[in-house]
């Protein structure tokens, strides 16, 4: 019995050690003040369908979509405004999209680092489908009617 608790002893003392916590590095990346001249990516697992949305420097933009992951065969074009109203103190950034064919997005962009895709810090844009006040629309059920997502490393 005396050496079982020796044992269980030595046991505990190796698993604490053990244990011994890394010091995690916080990268510090920049706010963004604008999305003039970014490209963002996103993808609609749904459709299978791979995205490459693009804010221009006159508050318009593209989003391309293709079939295939390396950006062959264009299957969407859909054209739209967009404002951006950078981060403050504790708010963070604001992004609404326009597209020609009359949807409406609005919601957020996280800063970059606090997620991660691909093993990535990357910068995160979350969009809610809306009408045109700006209200996010929902389906009868309670749930969001559509929702977007797009990321730059």
């Amino acid at each position: 019995m005396k050496i079982m608790r020796y044992l269980l002893a030595a046991a505990l003392v190796l698993s604490i050690v053990g244990c011994k916590r890394n010091n995690e590095i916080v990268k510090d990346y920049p706010e963004l003040e604008s999305l003039t001249n970014t490209t963002w990516w996103s993808y609609d697992n749904a459709n299978d369908i791979y995205y490459d949305i693009t804010y221009q420097t006159d508050n318009t933009g593209v989003m391309l979509g293709y079939r295939e992951q390396g950006r062959l065969n264009e299957v969407v074009n859909r054209p739209f405004s967009y404002t951006f109203t950078p981060a403050t103190a504790n708010i963070n950034a604001i992004v609404r999209i326009d597209f020609e064919d009359g949807q409406h997005y609005g919601g957020w962009l996280a800063p970059k680092g606090i997620y991660q895709i691909n093993l990535q810090d990357v910068y995160l844009i979350q969009l809610y489908e809306t009408d045109a006040e700006g209200e996010v629309i929902y389906n009868i059920d309670g749930t969001m009617k559509s929702t977007l997502q797009m990321w730059m490393e």
